[in-house]
């Protein structure tokens, strides 16, 4: 049941992230096209800004998915109900807070940008992409929380695939007639802020939640130590375009953005066909003590993880390149050349990848106390030399110091879960790294003797890739192959499984 589940969250999440890339490409060259890169870049950071402000309820959903594992297993509705109560009114009262400091940046932020827009467009701009998240926090993220706990994401997932395709929808059509950048995004707001009110009603018709149970805040408690792992990872996601904004400018968050998302885009492809929700398994498993499953799907998660992050990054930094130049022709208020910085993101991102599993066991087992400092360790790390390096390297420093930060952390996650949960030597992981690190290398060296594109053109682009990704599929496949026998037997007996609609056992 558990990897049946686990396919279908795969499966809702691999059409949502197609969506979302597509729509992701699609708005931003309108804007681009349309507005220019100011425009682009001022968006960029207000929604970083914004998303800084999600601090506040950092933490508490990680300790909430802890917490509920063992009550769901157990099919306990009085406990569940008193921990989604006691989530319930945090979230609320974080929603509330969120305003002020909302208001708060709307009125100062602008002064910062005073040289490129007007203090009244800033901050009407800033108030209406803050609606969807308000919306969001008060009504629908404890019970999104509750539907992943329970392994059942993507109830969630397919809802906000229609959302994003009914916003990009209605801003083609309101960029395509001429509407000012404002009302776009006000339209956008409207349809994310819906969502979570249909979340809602799904979610009170479909568990029997106890209203009367008063909320358990002790099952919340380790918040706080949530919070720091998600501080980590809000500063992996966020920091860069900040900085990239206060040091750089405008323009050259926009460059920042457009690389970024991309990769990222690609980050959300590989954890979708490879890891997607997998913290819910493994939270269902220690609450069963059924270790040897726990081990056995762990050492396949790492696996797919590993080997198609290996696959798709190798790509992405040979391919990212040339694909900003076709997606920015026309657009030349902007340096958007920029090859090393593009292939150190990508790296970056890799390593980050691959701490996914061991991450994924430290959430469901619950030990954030435990692990915090070096959540700690990876934040200063990143902060501290981003700011070092963006004003000797520029973009390549930013995302060097992410680099650097992210593999400390990977190793420290990979150290703890090795020795405390999964029970294995550290050197199996450090291994799959080598290997990894081996195969982008052969790929490289094979790609080097491909002829180049012939012309700057999509067609072009699209068929320069797919020989890149068949040489690249065919050394990694080969890598699998040689390297990773015991884990592709589990995957066909677990595939075996599935087609023939049985439980899987993948202990076995």
């Amino acid at each position: 049941m558990r990897a049946k589940k686990a396919a279908i969250n795969s499966t809702a999440m691999f059409i949502y992230m197609l969506v979302f890339i597509i729509s992701g490409l699609i708005l931003p060259r309108l804007i681009l096209s349309r507005f220019g890169s100011g425009y682009n870049g001022v968006i960029a950071s207000i929604n970083q800004f914004i998303s800084y402000i999600s601090l506040l309820a950092a933490g508490v959903a990680g300790a909430t998915r802890a917490a509920l594992y063992k009550p769901l297993a157990e099919r306990d509705t009085i406990r569940i109900s008193g921990i989604i109560r006691a989530t319930e009114f945090f979230f609320r009262k974080v929603a509330l807070m969120f305003l002020g400091i909302l208001m708060g940046i709307a009125v100062l932020y602008p002064l910062l940008i005073s040289g490129d827009f007007d203090w009244v467009f800033v901050f009407s701009l800033t108030l209406i992409l803050g609606i969807g998240t308000f919306f969001q926090y008060f009504f629908g993220a404890t019970y999104q929380t509750l539907l992943i706990a329970d392994q059942r994401a993507y109830i969630s997932t397919l809802a906000r695939t229609g959302a994003v395709m009914i916003n990009v929808s209605f801003s083609i059509f309101l960029v395509l007639s001429g509407f000012e950048i404002r009302i776009v995004m006000l339209a956008s707001s409207i349809v994310f802020a819906i969502y979570p009110f249909l979340l809602n009603l799904y979610i009170h018709k479909r568990y029997k939640l106890d209203s009367s149970v008063p909320p358990d805040n002790s099952a919340i408690n380790q918040r706080w130590d949530a919070f720091v792992h998600q501080l980590a990872y809000f500063v992996h996601v966020n920091a860069g375009i900040v900085i990239v904004t206060v040091f750089l400018g405008i323009k050259e968050a926009s460059v920042y953005v457009v690389y970024i998302f991309i990769i990222r885009a690609i980050k959300m492809i590989i954890v979708t066909v490879a890891g997607v929700g997998i913290e819910a398994p493994f939270g269902d498993m220690l609450a069963k003590n059924e270790h040897k499953a726990l081990q056995a799907g762990f050492k396949i998660n790492e696996f797919l993880v590993v080997l198609t992050s290996t696959l798709m990054l190798t790509c992405s930094a040979l391919l990212i390149v040339p694909f900003v130049a076709i997606y920015t022709t026309g657009v030349y208020d902007a340096n958007y050349y920029q090859p090393l910085f593009a292939i150190i993101a990508c790296a970056a991102e890799f390593v980050f990848i691959a701490r996914i599993p061991p991450q994924s066991l430290v959430n469901a087992a619950g030990h954030y106390r435990q692990t915090r400092n070096g959540a700690i360790a990876e934040v200063a790390i990143n902060i501290v030399l981003s700011l070092i390096f963006v004003q000797l390297f520029g973009l390549a420093g930013v995302a060097f110091a992410s680099f650097c930060a992210i593999l400390f952390r990977t190793v420290q996650i990979s150290f703890y879960a090795s020795n405390h949960i999964v029970k294995r030597n550290l050197m199996v992981f450090v291994w799959k790294m080598l290997l990894s690190i081996l195969t982008a290398g052969v790929v490289i060296v094979l790609v080097s003797f491909l002829p180049p594109m012939v012309s700057i053109s999509y067609l072009s682009w699209a068929l320069y890739a797919l020989q890149v990704f068949g040489i690249a599929l065919g050394v990694t496949g080969l890598v699998a192959v040689i390297f990773y026998q015991e884990e592709l037997r589990i995957l066909w007996r677990l595939a075996c499984t599935l087609s023939d609609n049985k439980r899987p056992n993948i202990s076995n």
